[in-house]
């Protein structure tokens, strides 16, 4: 999955607006989305990886994300800043299947990713594979930092040793 923290192009442009984030292993656009609102954001640009935000069902001044992939969903090797300040996020649904064995850098990855939320939940992260993982520094800074609750999972299994 191509990420970046600076564009903007994509969904990263919208960060400061995203309610909630939903990952799927099937690539499920719905027809009444405009171009202007999904995006492939494949590494390689083939399609395999899409995206797509609706107007978020709670409060119309926000949106949902979806991120999609055609099978399985990879993280980038370099996934630092992948969801840097989307600070209103209040949930990260599936986030299981964003597989991560391929991963080396998680520098601020969540970095102030749910800041303003009332209660912040990222998903399960217990089982992603870390072994590959170098740099997580800043991984969570302030993520969740205004919420009463915050879930990430149990991480005491994550194979840290690079």
């Amino acid at each position: 999955m191509k990420t970046t923290s600076t564009s903007s192009k994509a969904f990263w442009k919208y960060r400061k607006k995203i309610k909630t984030i939903t990952f799927g292993n099937v690539i499920n656009i719905p027809n009444d989305i405009s171009d202007e609102y999904k995006w492939d954001v494949s590494a390689t640009g083939n399609g395999k990886v899409m995206a797509y935000i609706t107007p978020n069902a709670s409060d119309s001044s926000y949106y949902d994300l979806y991120i999609q992939g055609d099978g399985r969903l990879y993280a980038n090797p370099d996934s630092s800043d992948l969801f840097y300040e989307f600070l209103y996020v209040d949930s990260i649904n599936n986030i299981e299947l964003l597989n991560t064995s391929k991963t080396t850098n998680m520098i601020r990855m969540f970095f102030a990713t749910g800041y303003s939320a009332k209660t912040f939940n990222i998903g399960d992260l217990s089982n992603w594979d870390v072994s590959k993982v170098t740099t997580t520094s800043s991984m969570f800074y302030n993520a969740g930092f205004n919420a009463t609750t915050f879930n990430i999972g149990d991480l005491s299994n994550w194979n840290t040793s690079n």
